[in-house]
């Protein structure tokens, strides 16, 4: 096939991400377009780098881009609504289709969902001494928290310094307001209302951030370190054996599970994460998806590109690898080839019920970014 010319692309790298693109070479097999992989970071990287280059009219011509960088990139983004049919648009999860909206407009294509679950050491929670113990310290039953209010006190129980804390999270802006937003959402409230306007400064929102504020400054059941800690900083928290319970991610999975890297693989167990009022859960999700910059040159090679990129096939690769995706149907289909009673097969269900009832994204006003920022200022 003749070529067509060549598409620069600036893409997320990582374990769960970085074998879709293997299937570069067959696009360029069957569409004669080329494709070049110009620039490859992880999430925080790759979204300063399109900050400075895209709005620098760098000559990209499809970006990977997740949601909460298309507040500060859409308006240098091609709206995609018509680049996707409807009949397609139905097989995506509608929370995947949601995070990748600007202002109602389809801004970019979902490729997977970041969906967090609660990770917690079965050889601490259904030790039967610490069943025991915990029941001598506190009256109630130990179990896997179902609210928030529960995993309060069971992570004070196992916070046992400096071995051990109960529920390490991170303080860096935008993870410790996705933390703050699913407390408050879990009890009917919202961080803001659609026209970006604020809704936390409410009783409900007073009440949420003294109990994150007294589980860091008071009870400890997070490392004094962790106020400056990122999500990965959690994970490997989690990994080493120093957390009772973390929340984590699908990228986490595969690291956590291996007992040749992680010293609590035998013993890693998942939960959706606790509720609150009437079993109210909220989970802050993230889409990561393709975008195609406004001074795109070959835009119609882009569009097919993203469009590739996101189908049934392209789908399946992502989950093998670890990713949640954001099609239900390839979810469904994947979710079938997982061993019953597996912990594999726990975990999809965990996410396909989260990604069905109560996976929520981050808001995509422009704002937003300054917002998270200002939030976390009065922590």
């Amino acid at each position: 096939m003749t070529a067509r010319g060549t598409l620069r692309l600036a893409l997320l790298s990582g374990p769960p991400y970085e074998m879709l693109y293997n299937r570069l070479a067959e696009f360029e097999s069957e569409s004669g377009w080329r494709t070049e992989i110009v620039y490859r970071s992880d999430a925080a990287g790759l979204a300063a780098h399109l900050e400075e280059a895209i709005v620098g009219e760098a000559p990209y011509d499809l970006v990977s881009v997740d949601t909460t960088s298309l507040p500060r990139l859409s308006a240098w983004l091609t709206p995609l609504e018509e680049a996707l049919p409807e009949e397609e648009r139905a097989d995506f999860f509608p929370v995947a289709l949601a995070g990748c909206r600007v202002a109602g407009v389809l801004m970019a294509l979902p490729r997977a969902l970041r969906i967090p679950l609660l990770h917690y050491r079965s050889d601490l929670l259904e030790d039967y001494r610490e069943i025991g113990w915990y029941q001598e310290d506190t009256g109630r039953v130990l179990r896997v928290p179902e609210t928030w209010e529960e995993l309060a006190a069971v992570a004070q129980f196992f916070t046992r310094p400096p071995r051990l804390y109960g529920f390490p999270f991170a303080c860096q802006a935008r993870p410790l307001v996705a933390l703050f937003g699913e407390i408050v959402g879990a009890y009917g409230g919202s961080l803001f209302d659609p026209a970006g306007r604020p809704r936390f400064a409410t009783p409900l929102g007073a009440w949420a951030a003294h109990l994150l504020r007294d589980g860091y400054r008071r009870w400890g059941i997070t490392p004094e370190e962790s106020l400056d800690w990122s999500e990965a900083d959690v994970a490997d928290c989690f990994r080493r054996g120093d957390a009772a319970m973390a929340r984590g991610y699908p990228e986490e999975y595969e690291v956590l599970r291996d007992t040749s890297r992680s010293p609590v693989g035998g013993w890693l167990s998942l939960a959706p994460l606790p509720g609150g009022a009437r079993n109210r859960r909220r989970a802050w999700s993230t889409v990561i998806g393709f975008a195609v910059p406004l001074h795109c040159e070959q835009r119609e090679g882009a569009i097919a590109l993203a469009r590739f990129l996101t189908d049934r096939v392209s789908q399946h690769v992502d989950a093998q690898m670890g990713a949640f995706c954001a099609r239900e149907s390839t979810a469904i289909e994947y979710g079938e080839t997982l061993r019953e009673g597996s912990l594999s097969q726990v975990r999809w269900r965990l996410l396909e019920q989260a990604a069905r009832s109560h996976a929520i994204c981050p808001p995509t006003f422009p704002e937003y970014p300054t917002a998270e920022e200002t939030l976390r200022a009065f922590y």
